[in-house]
């Protein structure tokens, strides 16, 4: 009687066990890189931007600039200075393609 009340406690605390790594394991999935959870609001020097990636999801259209020192920063891509930021690296990129 109690090997089997054993093996029953040893089961249940396996199934347990299996359900808290599984839960775990979802839970640590990293978001896209592409998703902004935030905004920056304030404008940001043109000379401090050296790339940009345009998001678009629905209706909402975003833009990921990465900047001078490696960071990435989520922007509304209908901000006039963000226009004038990716126009800015536009330009510059363009300069800077061999002939």
């Amino acid at each position: 009687m109690k090997f089997y009340m054993a093996a029953i406690l040893a089961i249940a605390f396996l199934e347990l066990f299996s359900v808290c790594i599984i839960r775990g394991s979802l839970g640590s999935q990293t978001r896209p890189r592409s998703v902004c959870e935030g905004y920056h609001e304030k404008p940001i020097k043109k000379q401090r931007v050296v790339d940009y990636e345009k998001l678009e999801h629905g209706l909402a259209k975003d833009a990921i600039l990465t900047l001078r020192d490696g960071s990435r920063v989520c922007v509304k891509l209908e901000r006039p200075w963000v226009k004038n930021i990716i126009h800015y690296v536009d330009r510059k990129k363009k300069s800077t393609e061999p002939q």
